[in-house]
């Protein structure tokens, strides 16, 4: 991954509309934020079996 002249911006993640990903229990839901030939990705989990205090909201840089 090449990470190179990156703005520094701040993210209104609530400004961007999130997809649904669906699992085998509960979903996922993306905010993608696309910066050049990168995404930054905040995920939300639902999924019965994870506690939100240790899965949460989580943020990704993905190439």
């Amino acid at each position: 991954m090449k990470l190179t002249n990156i703005p520094f911006t701040v993210t209104d993640w609530s400004a961007i509309e999130p997809t649904e990903h669906k699992g085998l229990e509960g979903a996922a839901y993306w905010r993608t934020q696309h910066f050049h030939d990168m995404r930054v990705r905040l995920t939300d989990d639902t999924s019965p079996h994870r506690s939100a205090t240790k899965f949460g909201a989580k943020l990704f840089i993905v190439d």
